[in-house]
């Protein structure tokens, strides 16, 4: 597994937003949420982790934890 952190701006957190996360193989992964965003929610995104050693064709999953930055 894979664990990020991502920084919301208030107005993100309370009306949706659209990001991108650099993977570490230099891809993007598009993440778009049109909920509100509690401080320290943890999204877990499914088979965008890191590849598994046995069958790298199988990869685990990617958590990311959202912190809004108050103004």
């Amino acid at each position: 597994h894979l664990y990020t952190n991502v920084h919301l701006t208030l107005h993100e957190a309370l009306l949706g937003f659209s990001k991108n996360i650099v993977q570490l193989d230099g891809s993007n992964l598009a993440i778009t949420r049109k909920a509100v965003t509690q401080p320290g929610w943890v999204q877990r995104i499914e088979a965008s982790g890191m590849p598994k050693r046995e069958n790298s064709a199988l990869r685990g999953d990617l958590f990311v934890t959202y912190h809004v930055v108050l103004p």
